[in-house]
């Protein structure tokens, strides 16, 4: 199940319960929770793309799933 599906499901979950229905907050503390595993799938799809799990960027730097991340996702 991807992040999102994950996400989705828990929200669900809390609508479907007619006592506590969630607010603003709430979805966004289930949102944020899904923020390491969405993280993980794409570092992991990226090693996946190649067979050793590392490839050599434009400056030929030992590159891994982990710096794509970090490079193509910066956080501001």
């Amino acid at each position: 199940m991807t992040a999102l599906q994950q996400a989705i499901k828990e929200i669900v979950e809390l609508w479907s319960s007619p006592s506590d229905r969630p607010n603003y907050t709430k979805i966004l503390e289930v949102l944020e929770s899904k923020l390491e595993m969405e993280k993980q799938h794409i570092i992991d799809a990226f090693e996946i793309g190649y067979e050793n799990g590392a490839c050599v960027n434009e400056h030929n730097d030992f590159y891994h799933g982990g710096n794509y991340y970090n490079e193509t996702f910066k956080s501001e």
